[in-house]
């Protein structure tokens, strides 16, 4: 019997009848597998005991067991004893909930909190705290609310589950580019607003408002939550919050610089339906690799699945969609990326782009230097020779940076992907893999 009590009472597919049976039920879920005397079930149930405890309590039970045994039978457990009378069991010293605990939500959200912060790995552990979290409908025991018994439980599994809130979004940020720091930044305002005096969630927003490039907006949440602090408890923050302060505002200056630059990626009409495994895989290969190249038969989505990545993705100098259609050779592709990716301004001692020594995809390398940006070049399969000798170039100029961050822990300075058709690649990329009728992707360092 799958019972949950992190919300109001669910039993698998049915439903208790009568506020008191509710409560013995959600008392006995407290402790499944476990005899609860009958002496603390009776304090428990009733404020004011009635004049024969134990006849009222076995009336009770009674009753509990008819609602199971005449309750809606699909999904039920028959008790570790046998029968759906069974699941509620009689001892000489009480009565025990017959069920596996880890068929109790409140059991099963402890497990996977433990679990959650015993993983080392970050993507692990803000997966098994998610999975901990989605098991809360409400507040804990609301049918005993009130109840003496369930303030003192409710009260620990809340404190439970904000711990495991922090643990989670502190994992997430570990993880998070700028795009998804600033989706947790709207979250964490709503946690902040709920529980205004609960430091770690106020470190927590500063760290992603900082992720985010809200650097100021990280400065500013701290002046807030320090004053509430001051004016409500005469208090300062704690070390923990302060230290996020000072990290703050030590901040290199090349490490603040805010990604505001949307970049030329359309947004989507409609969402991409079905090929979550493909934006996954690519996602993955841009978090390890400089060139990225989607190929396939015409018409297969290929543009589709680049924007549907692209949109998720966040550079201080932009993401960029170049259209290649209409260019013929290399001078053709560079032309269309530096009419697509604004200029980064002239070098003091004059405009590179306009030596006559230089050549146009030289200057373009040259004008692109100390910018961080996503290039997405479409349609290559009408230039694909031109299309390989800019990649290449603007991917050999950067050859000597070192890794830094976006959509990822480990892409350079610079990305540079495409997409192309099996019939017009070159056969030097190497073979092709997957299977087919897919989309390929094939990424090269």
């Amino acid at each position: 019997m799958r019972i949950g009590i992190l919300g109001p009472l669910q039993v698998a597919d049915g439903h208790i009848r009568g506020a008191r049976l509710r409560v013995l039920l959600v008392r006995l879920a407290l402790e499944p597998g476990r005899v609860v005397t009958s002496d603390s079930l009776a304090a428990d149930l009733w404020e004011e005991p009635p004049a024969n405890p134990v006849a009222a309590l076995h009336s009770l039970v009674s009753r509990l067991r008819r609602e199971l045994r005449d309750g809606p039978r699909e999904g039920l457990h028959k008790g570790l004893h046998g029968g759906l009378q069974g699941v509620v069991v009689s001892h000489p010293a009480g009565y025990l909930l017959d069920v596996p605990p880890q068929e109790v939500d409140a059991v099963e959200f402890e497990r996977l909190v433990r679990a959650g912060r015993a993983e080392r790995d970050p993507e692990r552990a803000a997966a098994l705290l998610r999975s901990a979290l989605s098991l809360w409908r409400g507040a804990a025991l609301a049918d005993a609310a009130g109840l003496p018994f369930a303030r003192v439980a409710a009260a620990r599994l809340e404190e439970l589950r904000l711990s495991a809130l922090e643990a989670w979004v502190g994992a997430d940020l570990t993880l998070a580019d700028a795009a998804a720091a600033g989706a947790l930044v709207a979250e964490l305002e709503e946690i902040v607003a709920a529980h205004p005096l609960r430091e770690p969630f106020h470190g927590l927003l500063m760290r992603a408002l900082r992720a985010a490039g809200r650097r100021g907006d990280a400065l500013e949440a701290f002046e807030g939550v320090r004053r509430r602090l001051a004016d409500e408890l005469g208090v300062d923050p704690g070390p923990e919050l302060r230290a996020t302060h000072l990290e703050a505002l030590r901040e290199a200056p090349q490490a603040r610089a805010a990604r505001v630059v949307r970049g030329n990626v359309p947004a989507p009409v409609l969402s991409l339906v079905g090929r979550q495994e493909d934006v996954a895989r690519v996602r993955s290969l841009l978090s390890a690799a400089r060139l990225v190249t989607l190929t396939g038969p015409g018409g297969a989505g290929k543009t589709r699945l680049a924007v549907e990545v692209a949109g998720g993705l966040a550079a201080a100098s932009g993401v960029w969609l170049v259209e290649l259609a209409s260019t013929g050779d290399s001078a053709g592709v560079v032309a269309a990326v530096r009419a697509t990716v604004p200029s980064g301004g002239p070098e003091p001692d004059g405009d590179i782009a306009a030596r006559p020594a230089v050549s146009s995809l030289d200057a373009l390398v040259r004008g692109l230097a100390g910018r961080e940006l996503v290039l997405v070049l479409d349609n290559c399969e009408y230039v694909v020779a031109g299309a390989a000798v800019v990649a290449e170039g603007l991917l050999a100029g950067r050859r000597r940076r070192r890794r830094c961050g976006c959509a990822g822990p480990a892409w350079r300075r610079w990305q540079v992907w495409w997409t192309g058709c099996w019939s017009s690649w070159p056969s030097r990329t190497g073979p092709r893999t997957g299977r087919p009728g897919r989309r390929r992707h094939r990424a090269r360092r």
